[in-house]
């Protein structure tokens, strides 16, 4: 997976945020071209998925942690450089050390379809869009009344991970649906396939 480490994946404007919905934060975060190149290496290696959770809370996913622990960390680095700054000024209050384990996760009709309401047990949940050329698949916040249609590729949403934002993923209908999924760490928590904030200084 070389193409993983092209060195001109991070978007203009990366890190700048615009809230999309109350408490929901988009920012550019890889270019399509890049997102492209990326779904079709995903795409070409169906190996790399497994099922998990088939109850539906969750998607086939690939763990980065299994695939690359350099791009894992340049995930992570990449969040903490640009989009953690903007974070801390939209959420002021915010206490994580770092980013880790980032993974991809799969949608589709002859896959695992959607994803049930639940709320996440992260501080801040993070999602990319890598893909569109699906249909169905909305990433959708019904207390925000917001769903992730009309999000360009490549943008990533930031929300508070826990009871505020509950969200769904529903069925995707045709085609095959990729996203980036990344959450953070709470203090407590180490992780040598994260970056923390002290392995920036």
């Amino acid at each position: 997976m070389n193409m993983l480490h092209s060195k001109d994946y991070i978007a203009n404007k990366c890190g700048i945020f615009t809230e999309v919905a109350n408490d929901i934060y988009s920012t550019p975060f890889w270019t399509p071209e890049y997102c492209a190149a990326l779904i079709k290496e995903l795409d070409s290696r169906p190996e790399l998925f497994y099922a998990h959770n088939p109850d539906g809370y969750s998607a086939s996913e690939l763990n980065l942690y299994n695939l690359s622990r350099i791009f894992s960390i340049d995930i992570c680095k990449q969040i903490m450089n640009k989009c953690l700054p903007s974070l801390l000024y939209v959420f002021p209050l915010l206490n994580i050390l770092g980013f880790t384990s980032p993974y991809f996760v799969r949608y589709g009709p002859n896959d695992v379809k959607n994803m049930k309401l639940h709320h996440d047990v992260s501080l801040v949940s993070m999602l990319v869009k890598l893909n569109d050329d699906f249909t169905g698949g909305d990433l959708v916040f019904p207390r925000q009344d917001y769903n992730n249609k009309d999000l360009p590729v490549g943008h990533a949403l930031f929300w508070p991970g826990q009871v505020t934002h509950p969200h769904q993923v529903l069925d995707v209908t045709s085609g095959t649906k990729f996203s980036l999924t990344v959450w953070p760490w709470p203090v407590p928590w180490t992780s040598e396939y994260g970056i923390a904030v002290e392995e920036l200084k």
